[in-house]
């Protein structure tokens, strides 16, 4: 689903989850589309005011703390990541 006033070359995938003390990591695979040029990920949260989440990713397999292509390290449940160009 494309969301109104969305140019006719981007695309919105949205993925829901929690984490909490006992689901503390969650990883999620997508696809990336031949001739993309530009790949932005965020990771949001609610406004808890406590919350530390950290964004990892990783192309072709899933990434560790010592295996990435970016990472997002923030003191809070926020991160982004924008690849360039980044492989199909």
């Amino acid at each position: 689903v494309r969301p109104a006033g969305l140019d006719l070359d981007e695309l919105v995938v949205t993925v829901d989850g929690a984490l909490s003390s006992g689901t503390p990591q969650a990883t999620h695979a997508f696809d990336v589309a031949p001739g993309t040029t530009t790949l932005r990920v965020a990771l949001t949260g609610s406004e808890d005011g406590g919350s530390d989440f950290d964004l990892y990713l990783r192309q072709g397999a899933p990434p560790t703390a010592a295996a990435y292509d970016c990472r997002d390290l923030g003191p809070n449940q926020f991160g982004y990541c924008e690849i360039a160009a980044p492989a199909a």
